[in-house]
């Protein structure tokens, strides 16, 4: 199974038609695959949220997630998807079918792998396939994370110089998460830990749209202080498990005013789609059963709970509140349920 799906995510990353089950012949929704298989495009199906349609006005009576829609006319950019104007003229929104359970199955695999779930099933076979992908094989529960050691150094900071990193790859979804112990040979009583999902743009580029940054920061300098032993899980889930690329067309949606729980619902992702497993396979790697955790969030807690591990103790963080991210803090409280005191 473990082979299959990495060969999947090849298959999509390359801009291949993927074989499922020997009767959808998928493509994401790219720029490239629209140049690279244009020929096939008019009379396929292009599958898309419901949300998406009801952030355009078009209200339509179903209770489904996702329905498909037929192409009418060839697509040259993602964006056209996201314009009332040009979506129009792109597809045929009064010939919509449902989805059946596997065309719902593989919505789940494009989520599970960060790809746009805007799956585009081609009316034919376009040619002889290399790969066919059974859905009883790969089902989204089963693309599960496996987590494995790969190595450790110590990494000397500015604050503490008692500090080594530790590496973990994700060996089912190509993931790479890394941990920081501060001061390793000093456990002494519960540890402290914060379980932290990566923001490129927040993280290393200091973006002023969110506060991941300014967490991140203030987590080092608190455990750098800390004369105990404590751990910072560093996540590859950007964009709250949306993934980078679908991250940057959230904040196109968000500039034209939806918040980014509603930005991300347009693009067919839940307001969060992270997963904490690799974080508790993690913490049971250095033996943590009890911590205090650093977060504003409770469904932290719970996830570990869950997970059979006990937070003694949330530990807040300031939000770093500025003018670009106020509105998104607010969300984050109002619809997210942090524990925000702004």
């Amino acid at each position: 199974m473990l082979e299959d799906v990495n060969r999947l995510h090849i298959e999509l990353d390359y801009g291949e038609v993927v074989n499922f089950n020997n009767r959808y012949f998928t493509i994401s929704a790219t720029e490239e695959n629209f140049k690279k298989h244009n020929k096939l495009l008019i009379g396929s199906y292009i599958t898309l949220p419901v949300n998406l349609l009801k952030y355009h006005g078009k209200n339509l009576k179903t209770s489904e997630e996702f329905l498909k829609f037929p192409i009418i006319k060839k697509p040259k950019k993602l964006d056209d998807f996201l314009m009332n104007r040009k979506l129009s003229k792109l597809i045929d929104i009064e010939k919509y079918t449902k989805l059946d359970t596997s065309e719902k199955k593989i919505i789940s695999i494009f989520k599970r792998l960060n790809i746009l779930p805007f799956p585009i099933f081609l009316k034919r076979k376009p040619y002889e396939l290399k790969f066919s992908f059974d859905l009883k094989k790969i089902k989204s529960s089963s693309i599960k994370s496996k987590i494995v050691y790969k190595n450790s150094t110590n990494l000397p900071l500015k604050k503490n110089s008692n500090v080594e990193i530790v590496i973990f790859d994700d060996l089912t979804l190509k993931n790479t998460h890394y941990a920081l112990i501060f001061n390793k040979d000093k456990r002494i009583g519960i540890p402290t830990v914060r379980l932290h999902s990566s923001c490129l743009t927040g993280d290393l580029m200091g973006s002023q749209k969110c506060d991941c940054g300014y967490q991140l920061e203030s987590a080092l300098d608190y455990m750098s202080k800390s004369k105990n032993m404590s751990i910072l899980i560093y996540l590859n889930q950007e964009g709250r498990g949306l993934g980078i690329h679908n991250k940057i067309i959230s904040y196109n949606i968000q500039e034209k005013g939806w918040d980014t729980y509603q930005a991300d619902n347009i693009l067919g992702f839940s307001g969060d789609e992270r997963d904490y497993k690799a974080a508790a396979e993690i913490l049971k790697f250095f033996k943590v059963k009890k911590l205090n955790l650093i977060t504003n969030n409770p469904e932290k807690v719970e996830y570990l709970k869950k997970n059979k591990i006990t937070v003694n103790k949330m530990i807040k963080i300031k939000p770093g509140v500025n003018p670009h991210n106020k509105k998104y803090l607010e969300t984050k409280k109002i619809i997210g349920k942090h524990l925000l005191n702004l």
